[in-house]
This record gives C-alpha cells, structure tokens and sequence, in this order.
C-alpha cells in the first residue's frame, strides 16, 4: 500500500496459489482428469479477493500478465473473482492494482492512521501475508502493529494468516 499525505492509497494485493498434488501415481478417480479440458492433478477453482468499500479496482494480473476479473458489490465491500487453473506441482499468482480515495483516516494536517483488517479463509495449513506500506516522503511511522518493523518509508508486517487480524500504522508528518 502506498499512502499519499491526503489519504489516500494505492494498492497492489497478490497471492499465489499452490498445487502440491501429483500427476501420476494415484488412480484416476483422485487426481482426474474426469474429462478432456483437464489433466492429471490440475485445480480448478474461482479465487475471490475481497476488499473494503471505497477501493476501485483497477488491473488484474495472472502471473505478470493482465487478465479480467469479475469485479462486484459483495459483504459491503468488493469481491474480485477469477477461475484459474493450477496444474500439478505448480503455482500461480494473481495481482490486483487498486486505489481508494480516503483510505487514511486523517489526524489532524500532520498526521495519518490506517487500518488493514485482514479476514483469512479456513484451511488446512495457514497462508503466510507480508503487508508493506510505503509512507508519503517527508512522513515517519510513529505506530506500528505488533511484530512489525520499520525502514525509511516503508513499514512491513508478516506473518500467519490464520485469524482474523487488525494491523494498523500511524503516521507523522517530519
């Protein structure tokens, strides 16, 4: 996330999918295909990304190169879907490019707080999120969320997203 001194956000978000499963060594009846659009062990899935109200949407990417996505009204926010595919023992990456307006929430002229709330999908293994945001020039970090640090401009979180989780960083002018 990239934050301007008025509050407003430019965003990249990304996740990447992995396919663990084999295309040979087990009986059809587990790893398919079950018919000739597919092959031994390829997912097929519709990854949805769901984001704040006030963001707009204004790129996808599959693996760097641009792709269409559904973008719609879903839980007062907006969901992103794609059908993608995932061959076995592969991965692929989805990009979203997004902006919002008044993502900041403004403190006063001199200072910014923004909020991240995170809200992961159960499953077997915990995904891993790296959040970085990248501070206007001219501005510091003066709070960030437990477990996170700081280097210039630009203060980065990682960790299991395996519960729901509030990051939030506040920012200073000077």
């Amino acid at each position: 996330v990239r934050l301007s001194p008025d509050g407003a956000a430019q965003a990249t978000a990304a996740f990447t999918l992995a396919n663990d499963s084999p295309a040979y060594g087990l009986p059809r009846y587990i790893i398919g295909p079950f018919d000739d659009r597919f092959r031994p062990g390829q997912n097929e899935q519709f990854a949805t990304l769901y984001v704040a109200s006030g963001y707009g949407f204004t790129r996808a990417t599959l693996n760097g190169r641009a792709v269409g996505a559904e973008a719609q009204a879903d839980f007062g926010g907006l969901a992103l879907t794609q059908e993608v595919g995932v061959q076995a023992r592969s991965t692929i990456t989805l990009g979203y490019q997004l902006t919002r307006p008044a993502a900041a929430e403004r403190l006063g002229d001199d200072r910014l707080r923004y909020r991240l709330l995170l809200r992961p999908q159960a499953t077997v293994r915990p995904d891993q999120a790296k959040i970085a945001i990248q501070a206007p020039r001219g501005w510091r970090f003066t709070r960030l969320p437990p477990k996170a640090r700081s280097a210039g401009l630009e203060a980065i979180w990682t960790g299991a997203f395996d519960r729901e989780r509030e990051l939030v960083f506040e920012l200073a002018r000077g």
